[in-house]
């Protein structure tokens, strides 16, 4: 007989999870507290920050070709040589990817909470549980460690809005809010237009030294509607919360395994985590294959590969705190432009940043589906 694995939480680290123990012949069941692609409240961008993701195969709206950057100026960043950039219905890819579960053979049980009575018991009937829950975690809450998640964090809040988008044709905006202290930062805020009519709007911050998010975040938001000229479009919904930014220190509770927000996995630099949420549900999967040591040696797996991404985004992120906003500027254009002497000049003043970045670039081959 396999091995019986329970999965806590539908979305996308769960349901990668789910598909990859099921072909390793694992019995899976998934426990999911809604119903799968509800409360999705997020950019709704998948960006293939490692280059291992896959085209996604359901809910594609379209992929991104350019991000306009804009602090003192515009600039066209080619996304597309770089990295892919999808943006997504995610409620639609996320019960697409519930089906293919399904046609494995996975149980999926919906509108099942876990609280801590009925984690001991899925503790006691599965050989091993993949906690997906989100942050806080299901675990968290049952072990102690829910404040673990607020250790590095940002703060996001978002309006998907009906307006007029026509103008941002595979394209998003990120723009920098020049009186943002550089206690707060990485703060920007976002539009991902989902078709011509409609996009979403949000912003985010980092906490000071204290993490009491003392700006008014949702003040934020309708400044940055008032210079975007969308003060007049019609608000469809709202929401948002604290996002992890930073790896929790211990990813296994016995024979619970955390993955995705639930095990910290998301930028520190622009809060997504899709990407990090699938690789890591897949990881887990392999470290249960590999026994005691695969499972030891998790943690440290998913930090060898994210690596090189963490350590640009952290320069990127000293840059942001170091420079004045005109230099920080500088750098947006020198990355956006293809002029060779603007980048050269750049290259020389951030050496590191440029070695930083040529190694994000390096491929590195892994198979999550």
């Amino acid at each position: 007989m396999g091995l019986r694995l329970a999965i806590i939480g539908g979305g996308p680290g769960g349901l990668y999870g789910a598909i990859a123990a099921s072909r390793q012949g694992m019995e899976v069941v998934l426990f999911e507290k809604g119903e799968i692609g509800d409360h999705i409240v997020c950019g709704e961008c998948i960006f293939d920050s490692l280059g291992l993701f896959e085209k996604p195969e359901a809910g594609l709206l379209y992929k991104v070709e350019t991000i306009l950057l804009e602090a003192k100026g515009v600039h066209r960043l080619a996304i597309r040589d770089y990295r892919n950039l999808w943006m997504m219905d995610r409620r639609a890819w996320q019960r697409d990817l519930a089906t293919k579960a399904a046609n494995l053979g996975i149980v999926i049980r919906t509108g099942e909470k876990i609280n801590d009575h009925k984690l001991s018991e899925i503790k006691t009937n599965y050989d091993w549980i993949i906690d997906a829950s989100g942050a806080p975690s299901v675990t968290s809450r049952a072990y102690g460690f829910s404040r673990e998640y607020q250790r590095e964090c940002l703060l996001a809040y978002q309006y998907v809005l009906k307006g007029d988008f026509s103008h941002l044709r595979q394209t998003i905006k990120v723009g920098f809010l020049s009186h943002i202290k550089p206690e707060y930062l990485p703060g920007y805020y976002w539009i991902f237009p989902r078709d011509e009519q409609t996009a979403n709007v949000g912003v985010v911050y980092a906490g000071g030294a204290d993490r009491q998010f003392t700006l008014d975040i949702k003040s934020l938001l309708h400044e940055v509607l008032e210079r975007e000229s969308l003060g007049v479009a019609t608000i469809l919904s709202k929401g948002g919360g604290l996002i992890p930014a930073s790896i929790l220190p211990v990813l296994v509770h016995e024979n619970i395994i955390l993955v995705g927000d639930a095990a910290g996995l998301t930028s520190p630099l622009h809060g997504g985590g899709i990407d990090l949420a699938c690789m890591s549900g897949t990881l887990a999967v392999e470290a249960i294959m590999k026994g005691k040591q695969g499972v030891a040696a998790y943690r440290n797996n998913l930090l060898a590969l994210m690596k090189d991404k963490i350590a640009l985004e952290s320069l990127i992120i000293k840059k942001m705190r170091r420079l004045s906003f005109g230099d920080f500027d500088e750098l947006l254009q020198a990355a956006a432009v293809r002029k060779p002497w603007i980048r050269t000049k750049a290259a020389l003043r951030h050496p590191d940043l440029l070695i930083a970045a040529w190694r994000w670039l390096r491929k590195k081959p892994l198979d999550l589906l």
